[in-house]
């Protein structure tokens, strides 16, 4: 498990320089991590470890995120 959580964070950094080095805006860049990182946290394991009801779990409940109250 230690080596699939130091892949795991070394992988997502490599993403996030990348995506930096890009010129991707700090928000943007917060937002594309982010859920990432709160999956991880809530299940404790790195995410390919999760199944497919763990993920329809998580959108469902804690990671849904809330509607966009922009009008169209």
């Amino acid at each position: 498990m230690h080596d699939e959580e130091s892949f795991f964070l070394d992988t997502l950094s490599e993403y996030q320089w990348a995506r930096d080095a890009a010129g991707l805006a700090p928000t943007t860049l917060d937002g594309l991590i982010r859920p990432v990182i709160e999956v991880r946290e809530f299940y404790g394991t790195v995410p390919w470890q999760l199944t497919s009801r763990e993920v329809d779990r998580w959108f469902a409940g804690p990671g849904k995120r809330a509607q966009s109250t922009l009008r169209g």
